[in-house]
């Protein structure tokens, strides 16, 4: 069985899920930071108090504007100490919604020097260095700000933030629980909190605090979002396809939440519904690349392969650096049998990812059914290099050395799966056909005898263990199994002939040409029971059926050699 075609997460980027919920201030769309007031010392004349105007950011002055103003009072040199520490921090205010972080921390350095106790200078810079991803420095600014103002709920939160950012999702579900307790009505205290648990997989937890969240603010859709991301984690479907629902009824064009149906509609097998779904998301978002991947699994579910392909080769393009991708495309191609296109693909799987075993191990598959076996061996040699504990590997590599008649590696193999997985059919099989080959028969029975007892209805192991007993000249046993092989398929012209042959070395001649009239039935063209049925009438002294039946045989074989 080929690995991977799972659905890929959607909305998983950590960064953009941080910036675009920072509950600093969560309707803000410009400057998200705490703006300084000013206290004038002495009366300023009317040009010097447009530009503290502008520097306040009043008539809804643009950064640029904000800027120019805010260093015109700066350089002034009208003012000092804490009134100018105020331009520093409007200055950086605006050099952060310009996305000039390093010019925002150089303002907020000289604001915090002249005014060292103002705390919310250091939740600013703070932000500036969340937002350049140095968390360890946030941090430190957020926690100052904490020492300066200790009851202060949003200091608390923004601190979890950072180390939720960080993994540190203990800390930040300690620091959540401070903004809690100092203003339990906050949702985007709950939100985050639920946020970090459902990071550190406790869903129930999640679920609580996002329900509080959506009882506190009940029009907030990415809370519905988030709530349905931890359902399709607990596997509770239902419950996430109605939070996605109501998301998307909240904000149409939430891609997060239409993907995030499209999962649990995938999960709970109803494609259809699903490949919808994942439609909206790439009409909301053309350039999603995991939105077509996640639509190529659902039709590859639905054994869709044409369009299964189309689709993973979109977001390949869109994304080429995803090694999943490539094996869920590889899988398509084998599934329709274009083995060569298969192996294309999981080399560049492997390319992209070689610590990847499912690609090493489907590409091994592939090479088994190119009867490339060298490098097959070879693929699952690496699977196992990376994990000794995959039974289905030690499983393949056995089944490739069985083709190149390298039983006792084979058969090393074949143990090693079973030892692994003691339920490993194939290798319980692949194992009894190896001792057979090699003509241990007793081991081969007792081989057969276990996949019986894995599944009592399994033809072939029944099939086979009558072989082995044949092989024995136990004719008794073996016709009971293959009797029990035609009770379980009684479609399988084989099986007849192969009691047919054990009746035949019984000299039970009569038992033997019904079997081999019914195989013949089953399959015209098997030669071997023309054969076996023409030896039989000879013995009774039929010659002339007997003739008859060695020339079909004769027919037979030679429209085989022609190749028809």
């Amino acid at each position: 069985m080929l690995q991977g075609n799972a659905p890929i997460p959607f909305g998983e980027k950590l960064m953009t899920a941080l910036l675009r919920k920072f509950v600093f201030n969560r309707n803000a769309t410009a400057i998200l930071l705490a703006v300084g007031g000013f206290s004038l010392s002495s009366v300023a004349d009317a040009q010097i108090q447009q530009q503290i105007d502008r520097c306040a950011g009043k008539d809804s002055a643009s950064p640029d504007t904000i800027i120019s103003a805010c260093t015109a009072v700066i350089r002034s040199e009208t003012y000092s100490g804490k009134d100018v520490a105020f331009a520093f921090n409007n200055r950086g205010n605006a050099h952060y919604a310009a996305k000039d972080y390093d010019g925002a921390i150089a303002d907020y350095n000289e604001a915090i020097k002249l005014d060292p106790n103002n705390a919310l200078s250091f939740r600013n810079r703070g932000i500036a260095y969340f937002a350049k991803r140095d968390y360890d420095r946030a941090i430190g600014d957020f926690t100052e700000e904490i020492r300066l103002a200790p009851n202060r709920a949003s200091a608390y939160l923004v601190r979890g933030k950072s180390y939720a950012a960080k993994s540190g999702y203990d800390r930040a579900i300690g620091d959540y629980s401070d903004a809690i307790r100092l203003d339990p009505k906050s949702p985007g205290s709950f939100y985050n909190r639920g946020n970090a648990y459902r990071a550190k997989q406790d869903y129930d937890r999640s679920i609580a605090d996002f329900t509080t969240s959506i009882t506190l603010n009940p029009t907030d859709a990415a809370v519905f979002t988030d709530r349905g991301k931890s359902y399709l984690a607990k596997r509770d479907y239902d419950r996430a396809v109605a939070d996605y629902s109501e998301a998307m009824r909240l904000n149409p064009k939430d891609r997060d939440a239409v993907n995030g149906r499209g999962l649990a509609y995938h999960a709970k097998q109803d494609y259809d519904r699903a490949i919808a779904d994942y439609t909206e998301a790439i009409m909301l978002d053309p350039g999603d690349a995991s939105a077509f991947s996640n639509r190529g699994n659902a039709f590859y579910a639905r054994k869709d392969y044409d369009h299964a392909i189309a689709d993973f080769s979109e977001g390949i393009r869109l994304d080429p650096s995803r090694a999943a991708v490539y094996v869920a495309r590889g899988n398509s191609h084998f599934a329709k049998r274009d083995y060569d296109h298969a192996i294309e693909d999981y080399s560049k799987a492997v390319i992209l990812d070689p610590q990847d075993q499912r690609s090493f191990y489907n590409r091994g598959i592939a090479y088994r059914m190119t009867l490339a076996s060298d490098p097959g061996i070879a693929d699952f040699t690496t699977v196992i290099a990376l994990d000794n504990s995959d039974a289905a590997a030690f499983t393949g590599r056995g089944d490739l050395y069985f083709s190149k008649h390298d039983y006792d590696r084979a058969i090393a193999d074949y143990t090693e799966a079973i030892k692994l997985d003691p339920r490993d059919r194939g290798a319980v099989r692949g194992r009894g056909l190896a001792y057979y080959a090699e003509q241990k028969y007793d081991l081969a029975i007792a081989d057969y005898s276990a996949a019986v007892a894995l599944d009592p209805n399994t033809a072939w192991a029944l099939n086979n263990r009558g072989n082995a007993y044949y092989a024995k000249s136990d004719y008794d046993h073996a016709i009971a199994d293959y009797t029990e092989a035609i009770v379980a398929d009684p479609g399988n012209a084989l099986t007849f002939n192969n009691r047919a042959n054990a009746y035949y070395a019984k000299q039970d001649y009569n038992h033997a040409i019904s079997d081999y009239t019914e195989a013949v039935r089953l399959n015209p063209n098997l030669g071997s029971a023309y054969t076996g049925r023409g030896n039989t009438y000879a013995a009774e002294g039929q010659i002339d059926h007997a003739e008859a039946d060695f020339d079909e045989a004769r027919r037979i074989g030679k429209r085989a050699s022609n190749g028809r």
